[in-house]
């Protein structure tokens, strides 16, 4: 779903084209469930589970704590997240409300 300038959702088809195109080129798939993650398009947790799409990177956010508090997160797979590299610990990411315990409990029972 892409949410700017109007909701345009794009055939279940088309991400699974784009899927294959990416394993073949050894390319990334992310998928931004920034707006659609946590049931917000239906029977599933993530829009892109529609198309049966299998992302090496999902970013969510705002439903992560039901909208009370900001927080986002970036799930991986372990081929990205496990990738060592000479620059800095597998997947180092520094957000601005990293580690918050207040939006961290709110996450948590937003989950439940």
């Amino acid at each position: 779903v892409q949410g700017a300038g109007g909701m345009w959702f794009y055939d279940p088809e088309i991400l699974r084209r784009a899927q294959t195109a990416c394993r073949e080129h050894d390319i990334l798939l992310i998928a931004d469930e920034i707006a659609t993650g946590f049931g917000r398009t239906g029977k599933y947790l993530f829009a892109s589970q529609h198309a049966d799409l299998e992302p090496d990177i999902v970013c969510i956010g705002k439903a992560l704590t039901g909208g009370y508090l900001s927080m986002a997160a970036c799930l991986a797979t372990d081929r990205v997240a496990l990738t060592d590299n000479d620059h800095a610990p597998p997947l180092m990411h520094g957000p601005t409300f990293m580690a918050n315990p207040l939006c961290s409990a709110v996450a948590a029972a937003s989950l439940d």
